[in-house]
């Protein structure tokens, strides 16, 4: 176990209201699995799915002379 201070997604709130089990990704605190592997691919199957992206890609600002 590590006292890493981990960065948190704009979703991050939904995920925990939505009981997902969280764990440290690249420095993220991010949702794994909600009700099970089963119980997911059925939702997505019959439903829609989605993947927070918000970790993946960050965008930094220089200055050209």
């Amino acid at each position: 176990m590590t006292d890493e201070i981990l960065k948190t997604t704009p979703l991050n709130a939904a995920h925990r209201a939505l009981g997902a089990r969280m764990v440290g990704f690249s420095g993220y605190d991010m949702p794994v699995q909600y009700e099970g592997v089963l119980a997911e691919h059925r939702w997505t199957r019959e439903h829609a799915g989605l993947f927070d992206v918000s970790h993946m890609g960050q965008c930094k600002a220089t200055m050209r002379s």
